[in-house]
């Protein structure tokens, strides 16, 4: 911002945001709109169970025409926001053109930005950029990757055992995907086993598969750490 009106617009656009009662008006647009979808899921679900179709790939669209619903109405919301500050700041005596400006230095700046890190960009350390440069991110993928890992298992055997229609194209890809997928997942549930704390004890057999799958798993990891910090060598 580089005058008193562009501030005044973007904290015009900003109480566009509050008298509008777009906050509000999301929460109940979403949950509207949530609550259709859970209904006509739930009764396309009891229709194909009745009928002996499966209307799954069906539902899936519909939960991608909801979401994208919700994105349209945001940006309607913007535009009104937009529309509303410039009558604002107009009635306070500002040029209402200084809002449009202020949208314009900022994708300036942000071409202006992208553009400097294509020109000086090096070849980093991947995993190094991920874990301190982007900590959320990086915590976000090894949360997602543990509870994926100990519930590979449970996965497999829902994909291969379906309710209904299990020779359906579409089951069939998802199936194979997932046997793809357990192929690179290390299957956490065999690591700890409730039965071992109160039951049984594990036989020497089982202990040794698991250390030499550890193993395994901690090799290619290490491999995978190692090219990645080296790759501005190769």
């Amino acid at each position: 911002m580089r005058n008193e009106a562009q501030l005044a617009g973007v904290i015009a656009h900003e109480s566009g945001h509050f008298l509008r009662r777009h906050m509000i008006r999301s929460w109940r647009d979403q949950k509207r709109k949530s609550d259709i979808f859970a209904i006509g899921a739930m009764a396309a679900g009891v229709a194909g169970a009745g009928a002996g179709v499966y209307l799954g790939d069906y539902v899936q669209l519909a939960q991608l025409g909801t979401l994208l619903s919700l994105f349209a109405y945001s940006r309607a919301m913007e535009a009104e926001a937009d529309a509303m500050g410039a009558r604002l700041i107009a009635e306070a005596g500002y040029p209402p053109i200084e809002m449009a400006n202020v949208w314009e230095q900022l994708i300036g700046e942000m071409d202006a930005s992208a553009a400097y890190r294509r020109k000086h960009r090096r070849r980093g350390s991947l995993f190094r950029v991920v874990t301190f440069n982007h900590l959320m991110p990086a915590f976000s993928f090894v949360l997602a990757f543990y509870v994926l890992a100990r519930a590979i298992t449970a996965i497999r055997l829902l994909s291969s055992n379906p309710i209904a229609d299990a020779g359906a194209l579409s089951h069939q890809v998802m199936a194979r995907l997932i046997e793809a997928l357990a192929l690179l997942m290390p299957a956490l549930d065999s690591w700890t086993q409730t039965a071992w704390l109160f039951d049984q004890r594990p036989h020497w057999s089982t202990l040794l598969g698991l250390a030499a799958h550890t193993a395994l798993f901690m090799l290619i990891f290490a491999s995978a750490a190692v090219f990645d910090m080296q790759r501005r060598n190769l």
